[in-house]
């Protein structure tokens, strides 16, 4: 009996020799990992343009093996590690290992490939010292002949964002990892961007043939559904990857409506605004950016006598704003004035003010002058101070235009089309899976009134009978403007161009043109009564009705109304309808509600309250937006909305 307890022992010995053998390798490649962290923050925060290629090629290789070697030796381990949470002090880490190995594994393979493909183009970007109109085709060539890393790095990238997702909450990790959580977490959106970007970039530059794109300029301080009136445009040309022409001129000097037939505008610009022909700067009539863009490349083609364009780029003032601000100063050609971050909205507001300031020399003589001017300053600061420019701060920047909207992309080209769908940077109204809500402004006054005004809305979901689900949408406007006694005239300012203050412009009534999109099947129960009088609008005849609803884009079904807001008043508008059955979605005894949030391009943000009032007899089990607040099984959602967003409720 002696010698199979032996034999036992010197197993057990072996084992543990062997785990400690193990142990001691996962242990040394953990801390030269840990060691590397110091290295790669720093490089991080040089910036690209500082760091050493190679450097940073050789210190992605040295982690992705260690991180491999790590793998190696605990796997026999890996297997029971999600059984080890119970473990005192590090079963919250060992029941998470397998995901971060995987997470880590994925992260340096993306790494990897990634160096390996841009590597090239950084290096050209560090030691040319030319100006970026002559570095971007060798930088474009770079990263065409090098599309196969970059594709399998975009891969690699999307095992690292569902190991992310299977990690979970870090906040019961170690200090370390919560701490790499932390900062990490904020870049794997703009990463997943850019590898995007990078695999459509050669095409949109013209790597492929010559790419002409139309660039609108739009003012939100009179708001219009993709953002705002189109007071400026221009067409951008790529070739080869090189900027050929840029031309940039007032909207008003686009169409050609004294020697060409236009269509009659859509019936609400008719109605309301007095218009008789559809004009390009009343193109972006519908919040679908897809659709408006269709429409403006039309126009801009048929009033130009210009060859068909490839896409559309619209900016607002507050995309004007984040550029200035990562790139710096722009001073004005053959002037001494300079554009910073402080000054540029107020800059933009004189431009486009009837009669613009005198402040701005000759730029400031017209709208289509000053743009010109601008443009070219923007494009003389990034093509030959590109160098000082900080990438990553100018990528964010770009990214958080996008994201709220005041940067929008339409390209004609499917593939790139597709990839600027897939970023969400074409403004698409895409059609809901559940329940809906976007409200759209077209200001139809003809003044810059959406500077004074603030809305609020207040949406009240009642889920209490599953079979007939409702909601009550309430939309408040608060004009800050000068009180006033006398009667609104649509357009009072409009045919005064003596005035020069923008304020005087903006200080008037507010008269919108106002549509909810809901869900496909939602039907309109009741509404506010909106009354206009007669010695208010162009067309004297009074305006005096409840809410319609009508189909206009696939997925949604659209309430609209037309409504006044007199200066320094609050006015509140309430719609009433019930809500599809495909809201609520169950699966066995658990129930889904979900709520899809479209924010209209223009504005900066939209203060809302969002209330879900669940089944009495229900319980709340989860959200992926905490609720500020729970009463009755009535869940309050108070959200500041500067993006698209989504509300999900369970509960059972």
């Amino acid at each position: 009996m002696t010698k199979p307890k032996t034999l036992i022992l010197i197993a057990l010995l072996l084992l543990l020799v062997a785990l400690g053998i193990k142990g001691w390798r996962i242990y040394k490649a953990a801390d030269r990992l840990l060691a590397r962290q110091a290295d790669v923050e720093m490089m991080v925060e040089e910036g690209v343009t500082a760091v050493d290629p190679h450097t940073v090629e050789t210190l992605i290789l040295d982690s992705r093996h260690d991180i491999q070697l790590i793998q190696k030796e605990a796997a026999p381990l890996l297997a029971i590690a999600p059984h080890l949470g119970w473990l005192p002090k590090v079963g919250n880490l060992a029941a998470a290992a397998p995901d971060l190995l995987d997470m880590a594994e994925a992260g340096t393979e993306t790494a990897a490939y990634a160096i390996r493909g841009l590597k090239p183009a950084l290096i050209l970007l560090q030691t040319n010292e030319g100006a970026m109109d002559a570095l971007l085709p060798e930088l474009m060539q770079s990263v065409t002949d090098n599309q196969a890393d970059i594709a399998q790095a975009a891969l690699s990238f999307e095992q690292v964002t569902a190991a992310r997702e299977a990690v979970g909450d870090p906040s019961a990790l170690p200090y370390r990892l919560r701490t790499l959580f932390e900062k990490t977490d904020p870049l794997l959106p703009t990463a997943a961007e850019g590898f995007t970007l990078l695999q459509a970039a050669p095409a949109l530059v013209g790597m492929d043939g010559t790419q002409r794109y139309l660039i609108i300029a739009q003012n939100e301080d009179e708001l219009r559904p993709t953002g705002g009136f189109i007071s400026g445009a221009g067409v951008l040309t790529m070739e080869n990857g090189r900027l050929t022409d840029l031309q940039f001129n007032d909207a008003y000097d686009v169409d050609d409506w004294e020697n060409k037939p236009y269509d009659a505008p859509p019936a609400p610009l008719e109605q309301f605004m007095g218009l008789e022909l559809f004009l390009f700067r009343d193109g972006n009539f519908w919040p679908d950016f897809p659709t408006s863009a269709q429409k403006l490349m039309e126009l801009y083609s048929y009033g130009q006598d210009a060859p068909p364009l490839d896409g559309v780029i619209a900016v607002d003032q507050q995309f004007l704003h984040l550029l200035v601000e990562s790139v710096g100063d722009i001073p004005l050609p053959n002037s001494t004035e300079v554009i910073n971050a402080d000054n540029i909205e107020e800059v933009l507001r004189d431009a486009w003010a009837t009669g613009a300031s005198d402040k701005w020399g000759e730029f400031g003589d017209t709208r289509k002058g000053f743009l010109g001017y601008f443009a070219a300053a923007i494009q003389d600061k990034l093509f030959n101070e590109f160098g000082a420019i900080n990438p990553i701060t100018l990528a964010f920047s770009m990214q958080t235009a996008a994201d709220e909207k005041h940067l929008q992309i339409y390209m004609s080209d499917p593939t790139a089309a597709a990839a600027l769908s897939a970023l969400g940077w074409d403004g698409h109204l895409s059609p809901p899976s559940q329940d809906a809500l976007m409200v759209v402004e077209t200001s139809v006054g003809y003044n810059k009134t959406n500077l004074l005004i603030e809305r609020q809305t207040a949406y009240d979901i009642d889920l209490r009978d599953a079979s007939k689900p409702t909601a009550i949408l309430t939309v408040t406007y608060i004009h800050n403007g000068t009180a006033e006694t006398t009667i609104c005239e649509q357009g009072e300012y409009f045919y005064k161009y003596h005035l020069k203050s923008y304020l005087a412009i903006a200080d008037d009534c507010y008269l919108t043109y106002l549509r909810v999109y809901a869900p496909a099947k939602a039907e309109l129960i009741d509404s506010s009564r909106q009354m206009v009088s007669a010695e208010t609008l162009l067309s004297g005849e009074e305006w005096n009705s409840k809410a319609s609803a009508f189909i206009e884009q696939d997925g949604f079904n659209t309430f609209s109304n037309l409504l006044i807001v007199p200066r320094g008043e609050t006015v509140e508008n309430q719609l009433s309808y019930d809500l599809p059955t495909a809201v609520i979605t169950t699966n066995g005894n658990t129930h889904q509600y979900q709520l899809s949030l479209y924010k209209q391009a223009g504005l900066r943000t939209e203060i809302m309250r969002i209330n879900v009032q669940l089944p009495d007899n229900a319980t709340f089990l989860q959200s992926n937006i905490a609720p500020s607040q729970q009463k009755n099984n009535t869940l309050q959602f108070d959200l500041l909305l500067n993006k698209d967003s989504i509300i999900t409720v369970t509960y059972r």
